[in-house]
């Protein structure tokens, strides 16, 4: 009668993963990163060599960051 396991007083223990999980805070979300190459619709001068527009004026259509 000292002891009594939860299972036999009727109420049921919740499972490990459960309690781990809600102890687990979300991770804080990075900051933005600094923009790296010119911006959207920037005129620019095409350097690569190899290029067919090669020393030519263009205008950024498209940024991969």
């Amino acid at each position: 009668e000292a002891f009594t396991s939860a299972a036999t007083a009727g109420a049921r223990a919740a499972p490990r993963t459960a309690l781990r999980a809600e102890e687990q805070e979300a991770p804080a979300k990075n900051a933005k990163q600094a923009w790296i190459g010119p911006q959207k619709g920037t005129k620019v001068n095409i350097l690569r060599s190899d290029s067919y527009w090669f020393q030519m004026r263009g205008t950024v259509v498209n940024v991969n960051q």
